[in-house]
């Protein structure tokens, strides 16, 4: 029984022919791929809705899995969407979805904030004198 954990492990690392494995490998490789995306967009502060929509757009995720996964934790719709903007694609409205940080590794943006006027001058400042780190991760709202 613990060759079929070992190739579960394996496959999700490609260093064995997942391909030729057997249903519950290949079934077992796709949860555990999209646990453990799902588990790292979570922690970077992303709302379960927005992180099953980045998982939907890859092409390693299995449907399938994500149907169940999105059944299992009782998402509906996405209320929002998360997507990479430069400073220019910001708009008022919009949330921070993770740190924005400065080419020198400090945080600039605490995740969770709003862009304002204010915000969106601060950021500007830092593009022009070359300190900001592109793109920003920032949730869009979703029209209904």
């Amino acid at each position: 029984m613990l060759d079929d954990v070992i190739a579960m492990i394996r496959g999700l690392d490609g260093t064995a022919p997942v391909g030729a494995a057997s249903p519950l490998v290949l079934t077992g490789v796709a949860v555990l791929r999209a646990a453990i995306d799902m588990e790292l967009l979570e922690r970077r502060g992303l709302t379960t809705a927005s992180a099953l929509v980045i998982l939907d757009r890859d092409p390693r995720h299995n449907p399938a899995v994500l149907t169940a996964l999105r059944q299992l934790m009782q998402v509906v719709e996405a209320q929002e969407v998360v997507q990479a903007c430069t400073v220019g694609r910001l708009d008022a409205g919009m949330r921070i979805a993770e740190d924005v940080l400065t080419s020198g590794g400090l945080v600039l943006i605490g995740r969770g904030m709003y862009v304002t006027d204010v915000l969106l001058e601060r950021l500007a400042n830092f593009k022009h004198m070359g300190q900001l780190v592109e793109p920003i991760m920032a949730s869009v709202p979703v029209s209904p």
